[in-house]
């Protein structure tokens, strides 16, 4: 099968339509890691080999130590290694030597300022942002207007106002109950989600079209949910990022007349005229 459209790049009025939309509250967000890497945090790749200098420091070359403290001679990726370390370290371990390898305060970035745009626009109409994210750290949150919810424990769900904007954490948080609630090994990952957290995201998405943006789809419940709600949206969807999405992605897509936009974030938010070309959120002072 081939998909033409879900390729095609988008025209001129296709853009401003799309930039209303989302400012209507038309759509709903999936924000992974590529929102995080533009503050200037590391990516999966990046992250796993800090994790591994850091254990071997002494090492003069960490990474074949790595391979043969843990008998590993595959790849190593982040949910890999991160395995591997709770293994043998444990879980507290694993979570300190993730504190200590990311510069958790730094500010965020202006393509932020994106969503805190969106979540002000929204506001005027009588509406609120509603965000899904599978990062760790606070940089989302930090960036929205103040009385905005925060959700990464169930009964922080069950308080959480219908009219305010809120981040629905997926994979827990830095500052949330680490130890328990980040989602980062292989077996983690290959654990179903939280039927509170299915609920919520479905009751997010009702009646809504989905932004994806600076997401892998490399763990399998999320991306089954992504990809569920990909199908059954109102509106087209789109998925926005540097990487072609899966088969089930772009055939998701096809069938909902939603596209792949081969963009990294900030490319993605410039192009939609959300963020002026001088690094200034438009129409903002």
């Amino acid at each position: 099968m081939t998909y033409e459209d879900v390729f095609r790049e988008l025209e001129e009025v296709e853009w401003g339509l799309l930039a209303t939309g989302m400012k209507a509250g038309h759509y709903a967000f999936f924000i992974a890691s590529g929102l995080s890497k533009e503050a200037g945090l590391p990516t999966g790749n990046e992250l796993s080999e800090k994790l591994i200098r850091n254990i071997h420091v002494r090492a003069a070359e960490p990474i074949q130590k790595f391979r043969e403290t843990h008998n590993c001679n595959g790849a190593l990726d982040l949910p890999i290694v991160t395995e591997l370390i709770e293994r043998k370290e444990g879980r507290e371990k694993l979570i300190q030597l993730l504190r200590d390898a990311i510069p958790w305060d730094v500010d965020p970035h202006y393509v932020h300022g994106f969503l805190k745009l969106i979540a002000l626009e929204m506001k005027e109409r009588q509406k609120a942002i509603r965000i899904i994210t599978t990062n760790y750290d606070t940089l989302i949150e930090d960036s929205l207007p103040p009385k905005r919810e925060v959700i990464v424990l169930e009964d922080q769900y069950i308080k959480a106002e219908d009219a305010r904007p809120w981040v629905l954490k997926i994979h827990g948080c830095i500052n949330t109950n680490p130890n328990e609630t980040i989602k980062i090994t292989q077996t983690d990952l290959e654990q179903p989600l939280d039927p509170w957290k299915q609920k919520l995201i479905e009751h997010c998405l009702r009646g809504k079209g989905l932004i994806i943006v600076g997401y892998g789809a490399t763990d399998i419940y999320v991306s089954k949910t992504i990809n569920d709600a990909i199908q059954t949206s109102r509106n087209p969807s789109y998925w926005i990022s540097t990487s072609e999405p899966p088969e089930e992605v772009l055939r998701s897509l096809f069938e909902g007349k939603g596209r792949f936009i081969q963009m990294d974030a900030k490319s993605f938010f410039k192009t939609a005229r959300l963020i002026g070309h001088n690094g200034d959120i438009e129409n903002q002072t």
